[in-house]
């Protein structure tokens, strides 16, 4: 039931689902700003049923010391921020709620064409204090606001959160007001005020929908700019599956080189791994040492030279097949390829390498 006067019925909302309109509400709004004392109560109570829903699931994503924010929109745990908040793909981070609770996730697919990424935490939800919930035989289940199906238009209502500066003590997310001025395939622009820190945070119509991820704020005030729902959802199998699409603002090619994270021998016609690096992509992937390299991306490899040249021609964080023979048996892994900014011991298997066998 409706506060501050005004006598309407809705229906309790249901966590990942829609919230309902009151009546008269889409009326009120249709020809612009409210213009009674009903109206606009009306707009001020739907504002707080979209915040209380939406807000327990506005988070810090933090990634060694650079904070942004993130909204979580599935039951198992997907996160919705900015490219330039994840960076790449396959990072931990930390998820940090505003009751000042964190969790660990780690990052999946960024785009950095759209500013767009995704992040799944890793840490199991806590069970839920209901005893009727906790009893129950399904899993528990991150707490979590829907994604919306339609675009927007503008003039369209909206509401901003975020964790601007990340957590702090006292706060909650921050709720700014605005309407959409303008859209394009590729952004949303709008009057609801940004600052440092809220990119990746949610942009939601009056139903508590996400509608748009805070990306880049420009220099007047009513230069705000969100990287649509319908953008993320055209690349949705990229991002989750952990791909990566266009590079940071101001890095190289050449420093985004695809990497398996191990070294090997070239001996009697096989290529033997001797040394697989830890936290790197082989031995995330499984591989040890003495397992022989059959096939990568499905080709054969029957040198250290073959190795290079078939790493080299993949990109950086794709998934690829790896097979391996460990004994008298063929193992079949995925290696999830990261990226080699620097060098290290073993990195790179150069002609030199090849022909001297090392």
């Amino acid at each position: 039931m409706l506060a501050l006067g005004l006598s309407v019925w809705i229906r309790p909302a249901t966590a990942g689902e829609p919230l309902d309109l009151p009546a008269g509400l889409d009326e009120a709004l249709e020809s612009g700003p409210p213009e009674t004392v009903d109206q606009l109560r009306l707009l001020q109570t739907q504002v707080r049923r979209v915040v209380e829903a939406a807000r327990p699931v506005t988070v810090a994503v933090e990634l060694n010391d650079s904070v942004g924010s993130g909204v979580i929109i599935s039951g198992d745990g997907l996160v919705l921020t900015a490219g330039h908040v994840c960076v790449e793909p396959n990072r931990v981070v930390w998820v940090r709620f505003p009751d000042n609770s964190r969790v660990r996730g780690l990052s999946l697919g960024v785009n950095h064409r759209l500013d767009s990424g995704l992040v799944r935490i890793t840490d199991k939800p806590p069970t839920p204090e209901s005893p009727e919930k906790a009893n129950s035989l399904s899993e528990p289940e991150w707490p979590f606001v829907p994604l919306a199906e339609e675009g927007v238009t503008p003039g369209d209502w909206v509401v901003g959160l975020g964790q601007p500066n990340g957590f702090v003590e006292g706060r909650a997310p921050p709720v700014r007001l605005g309407r959409v001025l303008y859209t394009r395939d590729e952004a949303i622009n709008t009057d609801v005020t940004l600052v440092g820190g809220d990119s990746g945070g949610p942009l939601l119509n009056l139903r508590g929908e996400v509608i748009g991820i805070h990306s880049k704020i420009g220099e007047e005030i009513t230069s705000n700019y969100h990287v649509p729902v319908a953008a993320y959802r055209r690349g949705w199998d990229r991002l989750l599956s952990g791909r990566m699409i266009g590079l940071p603002d101001g890095e190289e090619p050449g420093d985004w080189r695809p990497q398996v994270g191990l070294a090997a021998r070239q001996t009697e016609g096989r290529v033997v791994v001797t040394q697989v690096f830890a936290d790197e992509p082989a031995a995330q992937a499984g591989v040890l040492v003495g397992d022989v390299l059959l096939r990568i991306d499905e080709d054969p490899i029957d040198s250290l030279r073959d190795l290079h040249r078939r790493v080299k021609r993949l990109e950086a964080f794709e998934r690829t097949p790896l097979v391996v023979r460990r004994g008298d048996l063929e193992v079949e892994l995925e290696v999830w390829l990261g990226r080699r900014p620097v060098e290290f011991p073993g990195a790179d298997l150069t002609a030199d390498w090849a022909q001297e066998g090392r």
